[in-house]
This record gives structure tokens, sequence and C-alpha cells, in this order.
């Protein structure tokens, strides 16, 4: 469409940026506020390494796009099921989830491969 460029090659990682960027103000604002969202992707599109990354075409503005909006459709789809119409069940959720937090937690930590020594 754009034929044979730079900019061509570039475009798709210049879209996924910037549709990471909107997803990190999104969720940020979700769990904190305007302000608090507005200097999140301000940094986030200020970073040396987000700029280098546009410009050189690596994966990192696909992986930073893809999985903010994972994130912040994974916590929309936690907080609907934490917030139904259904009190009875939100208490029962509200009981069941922190402790199944914690096991997950617990697991992971138990499973995880140890550090490398330094030296």
């Amino acid at each position: 469409v754009f034929g044979i460029s730079t900019w061509t090659y570039k475009l798709p990682g210049i879209l996924f940026a910037l549709l990471g960027a909107v997803y990190t103000y999104l969720f940020t604002k979700q769990q904190y506020n305007k302000t608090t969202a507005l200097w999140a992707t301000l940094m986030l599109l200020c970073s040396l390494h987000f700029i280098a990354s546009n410009n050189d075409v690596r994966a990192e503005p696909f992986l930073t796009g893809m999985i903010i909006a994972a994130v912040y459709h994974f916590s929309n789809s936690l907080k609907s099921f934490f917030t139904k119409k259904n009190p009875a069940k939100a208490r029962i959720r509200g009981r069941i989830a922190p402790d199944v937090a914690a096991r997950l937690t617990r697991l992971w930590i138990h499973h995880a491969p140890p550090a490398a020594s330094a030296g």
C-alpha cells in the first residue's frame, strides 16, 4: 500500500507503540486517577528505550502494546467478576479470591527457579 520504504517498515511498530500508550493511560486512569495516567503515559513515551525500540523496529513496541492491553482487559474482567449484581455471590467471591491469589502466589514462589549466583 505504501510501497517499499523505511516508513512502511516502521509503521506497525509505531501503531503498536501508540496502542501501548493508550492502554497505559486507560489502565493507570482506572487504577489511580487522570493526573497519574498522564504522567505514566508521558514517562512511557519519553523513555529512551521506548524511542530506540521504535526507531530500530524491535519486538518491544509489539509486546508493550499487547501486554498492557491484555492487563487492562484482564483487570476489567476481574472487576466485573467481583462486582456482580448478586451481593451474596460478591461476598463469596470476596472471600475466595484473596485466598486463591495467596495460594497461587505461594505456589509460584515455591516453584520459581533459583536466582543465579553472582560469581
